[in-house]
C-alpha cells in the first residue's frame, strides 16, 4: 500500500528537494551558466547572451547546419570614415561573409553615396558594395549581391580581427536611418 507521507523535503527559493532527488534537481543546479541558464524572473530555462568575447551561448558544433550567424546594428549618419558602420571580427576565426544587406528606411536629405567593405582597421572600404545610393527612390533593402557597384564584391573573407565597414563616399549621410544585417560563415 502507498505511502501518502512524503519524509525529509526541503523548500529552496520556491523548489523543493528531497534525499531521493537532490540538489541536482533543481534548476539552477542543472543549467551551467554557459549553455544555459535560469531566468531570474521568470525562472525559465534559456540561451544566455553571447557577451562581448561571443563565447557563451549554444556552441557552433550544436547549432544545426541550417543556422546562419549575423552581426546586426543600426545605421549611423556619419561622414568620418567607418562612420555608418564599424563592426570587427572578434568571432576568433577568419570568416567568409555570404551576403551584406543594407535596410534603409529613411534616405539622406541630400545626395550621398557610402562605399562598404572589409578592412584591416577601421577605414573606408568598398570590397562589399560601392557607391551605394543612400538617397534612392523608393528606399529599401540593398545587398551585396545585387548592389555591389564597381568594386563590390558579393562574397567575401573576413579576416579575424578585421573590420566591416561603411562609410561616406559623396555628399552627406545626415537623415539616414536603417540597419544592417552581416551574414557569415566560419571557414574553420
Amino acid at each position: 500500500m502507498a505511502s501518502n507521507v512524503i519524509r525529509a523535503l526541503h523548500v529552496d527559493d520556491d523548489e523543493v528537494t528531497s534525499k531521493v532527488f537532490g540538489s541536482k534537481s533543481l534548476k539552477a543546479a542543472s543549467a551551467d551558466a554557459t549553455s544555459v541558464q535560469v531566468d531570474g524572473v521568470s525562472g525559465f530555462y534559456e540561451i544566455p547572451d553571447a557577451g562581448a568575447a561571443l563565447a557563451l551561448g549554444v556552441k557552433r558544433a550544436q547549432v544545426s547546419k541550417y543556422a546562419m550567424p549575423n552581426r546586426q546594428g543600426d545605421l549611423v549618419a556619419s561622414d568620418a570614415a567607418a562612420g555608418i558602420i564599424s563592426v570587427q571580427n572578434t568571432w576568433g576565426s577568419d570568416l567568409m561573409i555570404l551576403r551584406l544587406e543594407v535596410d534603409l528606411t529613411t534616405a539622406a536629405t541630400g545626395a550621398c553615396t557610402a562605399d562598404f567593405g572589409v578592412a584591416a582597421t577601421a577605414v573606408s572600404a568598398d570590397s562589399l558594395m560601392d557607391g551605394l545610393n543612400l538617397q534612392p527612390t523608393p528606399v529599401g533593402p540593398f545587398d551585396s549581391i545585387d548592389d555591389q557597384g564597381t568594386n563590390g564584391q558579393s562574397v567575401l573573407k573576413w579576416p579575424d580581427g578585421q573590420f566591416v565597414t561603411g562609410s561616406m563616399a559623396s555628399g552627406a549621410t545626415a537623415g539616414i536611418v536603417g540597419t544592417f544585417t552581416i551574414w557569415f560563415t566560419d571557414m574553420n
